[in-house]
């Protein structure tokens, strides 16, 4: 089982998405009777399958399926727990995809909260989810408040990872987009 959900999570880093679609599939028809819903490797394959309808632009296939993951963790280990938190996270980016910008931007304030109280508020998973809620405020044209997190999150990531990182390099980009829709 775990060589299934590495393997099917390499190939979504990847984009192969047809590739990691067939081995999450394969892996439920080998172990989802024995395990059931509630096992935890059953949800992260759960998890995975979403962010492959994601990349397969599937998307009301992965928010259902995202929604799946995060009852099931918030069943099992209560709203405060990082895998219930990444799953509302992930769920919230999804929204984002499909356009839903105002639940996108619902979901990303609450986990944000949740992480600033949890892991405060120079932690790796509030800055990632204080990026996310960045763009979710730019595509509802809350350019200020988008622009002071992006700027937060470009500081940060410059000072932790470095100017050269691919995660500074995407913050900076996003600070870019956030100037550039302004101006349309």
């Amino acid at each position: 089982m775990h060589l299934a959900i590495l393997l099917a999570k390499a190939y979504n880093t990847h984009t192969k998405w047809e590739k990691a679609e067939r081995v999450v599939l394969n892996a439920f028809d080998r172990y989802f009777k024995r395990l059931g819903n509630d096992n935890y490797d059953i949800i992260k394959l759960m998890g995975i399958l979403g962010s492959t309808y994601d990349g397969q632009n599937r998307l009301v296939d992965a928010e259902r399926i995202k929604y799946g993951v995060f009852m099931q963790h918030k069943k099992l280990k209560g709203l405060e727990d990082n895998d219930t938190l990444i799953a509302a996270a992930n769920l919230a980016v999804t929204y984002g995809l499909s356009g839903e910008f105002k639940l996108a931007h619902l979901w990303h304030s609450q986990v944000l909260e949740l992480r600033k109280r949890l892991n405060g508020e120079d932690h790796p998973f509030t800055i990632y989810v204080m990026a996310n809620l960045a763009v979710a405020n730019d595509d509802l044209g809350y350019y200020e408040e988008g622009e002071r997190m992006s700027l937060k999150v470009v500081e940060w990531r410059r000072r932790v990872l470095g100017d050269k990182h691919p995660e500074t390099i995407a913050a900076l980009s996003n600070l870019a987009s956030n100037y550039f829709r302004r101006e349309e």
